[in-house]
This record gives C-alpha cells, structure tokens and sequence, in this order.
C-alpha cells in the first residue's frame, strides 16, 4: 500500500528516489507526516479558546477617570456569563468582544457605540482606555481590583421596606405636608424599579431620592 501512495510522477522522477529503493521512500513518508502534524498542532495551539469566564472575571472591578474637572467611575462586571460595563448615565451596557486576545470590547446604547481596550502591566490589569465619539479616556483600576457587590432583587426589595418602615417609624413631621397616600405611591413607584439583581451603588440611586 505504501509503495502504491508514493509511486507518484513527482517522486518516481526524482534523481535521490530512482530505482526501487523503498526504504528512501518510507523515510519520505513519514517525514510528511511528521511535518504535517507538526503544522497541525501549531495551528492547534494558536486556535485555542479562551478562557471567557476567567478573563471576565480578571477584568471585573471598578476604573476611576477624570473628565470635566471631577473624578467619575466604571464598573465592570459579569452577569449570566456576561460582561457588563456601568457608568453614571451609560448603565448595563453589554461588552461585545471584539478581539480577546488585545482585551478590546465594544458597547452600544441608542446613542452611540463605545470601545474599550484594558491594558495589562507587570501581569496585572490596570487601567482601561476607552472611547465615546471623539472623546478618549483612561480609566485606571482601583488598587486591589474591587468587584462589587450584587444583591438578588429579592434582598433589595425587603431592604427597601425596611427602610420605609424606619422612615414610617422614625420621621416626626412625615405626613406634614404630603398625605400617606401621595408618599406610598411614591414609595412604590421607586419599589417597582427593582426589577433584578443590582449593586449596592444601584440600589442607592433609587433610594437615596426618597
């Protein structure tokens, strides 16, 4: 079979291969073989997936910039597997990778589509340049990689009637001015935002108004 494969025109006119020498024309074989799987494990290697979850999970934390004289915060995230980026104003914008290997993401609202590049130093993720129409910003990373926290909709829904209850409890002058009709409809109206599983930092802005 193997004298079959390698009498081809190509080999059979080759002055090293002529005549019947079928222990040359073995070597050749299997060096072919062994050069091609060679190749083949090399493209392997460089094709091998990522490790999504845990790259998520090294880029989640908090990223402090400075943009129109005060500091401002991103919050990077995962949710269901999903990476997730916060900001005042930009909130749960989905990270779409773009190229994993160079850390680089993109996000879209209704108003624009931003990108993000995290960049590593001494192994370490440390800062994440980002882009919004014209304006580019480098986020740093705070020290130590803060995750936040996220409580399920479940917790925050009670915490937040134990605050009304306190408030309720507590205030001297509640209902002065506005009847407890007007404020429960208020209440519940801020109740019914939470929809789904928040950070602590979420759940802040829907009750600190109250």
């Amino acid at each position: 079979m193997i004298k079959g494969l390698l009498a081809t025109p190509e080999l059979a006119s080759d002055p090293y291969l002529k005549g019947d020498n079928m222990a040359k024309r073995i070597f050749y074989f299997f060096l072919c073989i062994v050069i091609s799987g060679f190749h083949f494990c090399q493209v392997n290697a460089q094709e091998s997936p990522v490790d999504t979850l845990g790259l998520y999970s090294e880029l989640a934390g908090d990223y402090e910039y400075y943009f129109n004289d005060r500091y401002s915060r991103l919050t990077v995230y995962t949710h269901d597997g999903i990476l997730m980026v916060d900001e005042r104003g930009y909130p749960h914008l989905v990270m779409e990778p773009v190229d994993l290997g160079n850390l680089e993401f993109e996000a879209a609202d209704d108003r624009r589509l931003y990108s993000f590049r995290f960049q590593r130093k001494e192994g370490m993720i440390s800062n994440c340049v980002w882009n919004r129409g014209d304006e580019s910003l480098d986020a740093v990373r705070y020290k130590g990689g803060y995750v936040p926290v996220r409580l399920t909709k479940e917790e925050l829904r009670a915490d937040f009637r134990q605050m009304q209850s306190l408030i309720e409890k507590t205030h001297p002058i509640l209902y002065e001015f506005t009847n407890k009709e007007i404020f429960d409809k208020i209440f519940n109206k801020h109740y019914a935002l939470i929809s789904d599983d928040m950070s602590l930092e979420e759940f802040f802005r829907i009750a600190v108004p109250l």
